[in-house]
């Protein structure tokens, strides 16, 4: 797991006049196969134009999953980032509610159309609210309400569900630990690993975040809690709030590539 990435596309966008262009995405990606830490995955972004699962019928999900099964590439999952609030919101909770079904359901599909090891969807879900009673009773029971029905429909669909939010912890969600946000937060992210996590490779110095590699993160610390740790699953580069992406992704190989072979 340690000599393979997946790439998820979030701050990566090839366009073809003006429009955002998955085919060219897929085929550059395929370049990056070739490496001695190859990239062998790619995580599309359910809220980029034309990777929306409400744009994609299932003619055109089986030809997204013809694409990537050409360039020698299997999903590595959808991304969902909407603002959490909008799980726990009585005006956007429904609307919420069906991105993260069809999110689901895009991810089994392209999943077991490219032979994928697992079916992923990455998300940030709002701080759990005390239901308990007060002014926070009802939010609390939609939210707990939304989230039992999202996983009741991730488990039925075999989808594992990832949460991006600091100290996340709730059953059957896998927490998704980007390394930037533990950097930022003053936490290690090498502890912050655990059996039932998904790594999300970035980095972050000055308070913003940065290509892998070029921030405070001990990659080197990373690797190694990540190989006892991570399973078969393999790390996903994530490239959110970088300006010039495509740079950052060599930088991010070559770092990534030192932390694993020392």
């Amino acid at each position: 797991m340690l000599n393979r990435l997946h790439l998820a596309q979030a701050g990566l966008c090839f366009r073809e006049g003006g429009v955002p262009d998955t085919r060219t995405l897929i085929g550059w990606v395929s370049t990056l196969r070739a490496g001695p830490i190859p990239v062998t995955g790619l995580a599309l972004d359910a809220t980029q134009a034309g990777q929306r699962p409400r744009e994609l019928d299932r003619s055109a999900r089986r030809d997204l999953a013809a694409t990537l099964r050409r360039a020698g590439l299997h999903s590595g999952g959808i991304d969902l980032f909407i603002p959490a609030e909008h799980y726990a919101s009585p005006t956007h909770a429904d609307r919420a509610m069906a991105a993260m079904v069809a999110a689901i359901d895009l991810a089994r599909e392209l999943a077991t159309l490219t032979e994928a090891p697992e079916a992923i969807v990455c998300t940030e879900f709002p701080p759990a609210i005390d239901s308990g009673g007060g002014a926070d009773a009802r939010p609390g029971d939609l939210l707990g309400t939304l989230l039992g029905s999202i996983r009741e429909h991730a488990q039925i669909a075999d989808v594992r569900l990832a949460d991006t939010a600091p100290g996340a912890a709730r059953p059957e969600i896998l927490r998704a630990v980007d390394v930037a946000r533990c950097v930022l937060a003053g936490k290690d992210p090498a502890a912050e690993l655990t059996s039932r996590s998904v790594l999300r490779l970035s980095d972050a110095a000055a308070g913003q975040r940065v290509p892998l590699g070029r921030g405070q993160s001990d990659t080197r610390a990373i690797a190694g809690a990540w190989a006892v740790m991570g399973g078969d699953r393999a790390p996903i580069l994530d490239l959110r709030g970088l300006i010039d992406a495509r740079s950052a992704v060599a930088e991010a190989l070559s770092a990534w590539g030192l932390a694993v072979a020392m």
